[in-house]
């Protein structure tokens, strides 16, 4: 594959949140759209795919998620689909020889998480979980303020994502896709592995990880179940603890009275105090403020937004700048071998970062009383030889 030309890649699962993620980005940045050519988009049924492609000026469409895979034109696909399904088709994907950009999150559970891990590597291609508030600017300038001492040692990490999924889903996202009744969505069904926990905590889970570079342990979680469906948190607050002493906390939920901010990210440390809000928009809510002091008090407040306002730069069009370079990197190396695991570019980046993080959701839900999501679908077997898939 050349570096001169786009990537090319096809959407697996014709989803109301596949514009917001991978269209759009592309449609509004020149320079993405450089990058990136979108060529193809699957769902199971041949007419919702057409329509989709129609909608968004896709060149093509299938019926059939195989049908996808077996298209030599495409390099690398955005898996789109409901939890359950994650495993399975990116292992698929994988062994058709593309790239995987993986909607979070990656697995409905750790052990799912270590065969994706593997097949990326028996592969040779990039698997990247779709964390896109963590490859956000703002977020990379909290992680150097901390990593500067900004806030002395890192005392306490509180991280709060509260939606109310009864109006988030208002927002339509596409003219095919009506709002669906929260009842009806896969995100409040425990058989499509569902969960608040496994769709917004998992960002939350992530944030803390990545701020402070450590790997938390669960000391305690407390779920708020679903009234339709007892094995599904509605809401889940989690108190943790790290290896350095530190503490963690993060509490997300779908059925909050009104929505805060996207993501509220507050860092106590010995030496200041640290918040930052948004992680997501091109500008709107981005911002960040940071408290100095020393034994006479405050010494310095300071916030720090976005510094263009009419950026159209949000965290999805980070996240795919983020997938593209992991994807040239990879083709670069001479020294990555099929079946061996590599560094990835970024940090937070590899597959190994997402194995860590499933294996703390299993434990948030262990420590609520609740089972971690189940495996419905087996993944595909290993590489029978170098070079061989299964579709």
């Amino acid at each position: 594959m050349s570096g001169a030309r786009p990537l090319r890649i096809g959407i697996l699962g014709a989803a109301r949140g596949a514009p917001m993620i991978v269209i759009k980005p592309i449609k509004r940045n020149p320079d993405l759209a450089a990058k990136i050519e979108l060529v193809a988009v699957a769902a199971r049924d041949a007419a919702r795919a057409s329509a989709f492609a129609k909608e968004w000026g896709i060149p093509r469409s299938y019926g059939s998620y195989a049908e996808l895979l077996a298209d030599p034109e495409i390099d690398a696909v955005y898996i789109s689909l409901p939890n359950m399904l994650h495993c399975e088709w990116t292992v698929k994907t994988l062994q058709a020889g593309k790239h995987v950009l993986c909607g979070k999150p990656l697995s409905s559970n750790a052990r799912e998480a270590v065969v994706m891990q593997r097949a990326a590597e028996d592969s040779g291609k990039v698997c990247l979980e779709a964390f896109h508030a963590i490859r956000h600017p703002i977020f990379k300038q909290v992680r150097e303020l901390v990593n500067e001492g900004k806030v002395g040692s890192v005392r306490h990490v509180s991280v709060k994502y509260m939606v109310n999924l009864a109006s988030y889903d208002q927002r339509v996202r596409s003219q095919m896709h009506t709002p669906t009744p929260v009842a009806q969505d896969y995100r409040m069904r425990s058989e499509c592995a569902g969960g608040v926990t496994m769709d917004l905590g998992c960002y939350c889970v992530a944030i803390i990880r990545a701020v402070t570079g450590e790997e938390p342990r669960v000391v305690k979680s407390t779920a708020q179940r679903w009234r339709d469906d007892q094995d599904i948190d509605a809401a889940m607050v989690c108190f943790m603890e790290l290896p350095s002493g530190a503490t963690a906390e993060f509490e997300c939920s779908f059925v909050a009275k009104e929505y805060s901010q996207p993501i509220q990210l507050k860092i106590a440390g010995t030496g200041g105090d640290l918040r930052a809000d948004g992680l997501f928009s091109s500008h709107k809510a981005n911002r960040i403020v940071l408290e100095q002091w020393d034994d006479s008090g405050i010494v310095s407040s300071e916030s720090v937004d976005d510094p263009d306002p009419a950026s159209t730069h949000d965290s999805f069009y980070y996240q795919l700048l983020a997938f593209v370079d992991e994807v040239r990197e990879q083709e670069k190396r001479s020294d990555v071998c099929q079946g061996l695991p590599w560094a990835y570019k970024s940090i937070g980046n590899a597959p190994s970062d997402s194995v860590r993080n499933m294996a703390v959701i299993d434990d948030i839900y262990r420590a609520a009383g609740m089972k971690p999501r189940s495996t419905l679908f087996a993944p595909p077997a290993p590489y029978n030889s170098i070079g061989s898939s299964k579709l």
